[in-house]
């Protein structure tokens, strides 16, 4: 079997200080027990829009040059809204009295506080602790 030519001896999960642009978000909605591959669904905007703040995520792919890609959920539950408003702010999405576009957060470039998160029973991950202007 043919081998690839990458080497993979330097990769290594993301920490520290970094910048990224957003390249994708994907918009779901909690459909089981957990956040997980089997209780989630990408559904498009306009369901999305229709669903309940707490059952509703919208999930990020931000990709660090030379460092690979950081994934990131943002949650609308009351709790999380502190965390998610801080990010779409960083990321230059303009909110009025009447709401916002996340859409307006892909392209953007985001500076991130990265940190490597050994949660037992998982494997280490990097995990955005902090969104900031870039």
């Amino acid at each position: 079997m043919p081998r690839l030519d990458v080497d993979l001896t330097k990769v290594d999960l993301i920490e520290g200080e970094v910048i990224g642009d957003v390249k994708k978000l994907d918009y779901q909605i909690k459909t089981g027990e957990k956040w997980n591959n089997q209780g989630t669904t990408t559904v498009d905007k306009e369901a999305w829009m229709k669903s309940e703040d707490d059952l509703a995520r919208i999930h990020l792919t931000i990709a660090v040059q030379g460092k690979g890609n950081l994934f990131h959920d943002l949650y609308f539950s009351e709790k999380a809204m502190p965390m998610t408003k801080r990010a779409l702010v960083a990321m230059g999405v303009k909110f009025t009295p009447t709401g916002y576009d996340p859409d307006e957060a892909l392209g953007t470039t985001v500076g991130m506080s990265v940190i490597v998160d050994e949660p037992a029973g998982y494997e280490p991950r990097s995990i955005v602790k902090k969104f900031y202007k870039a």
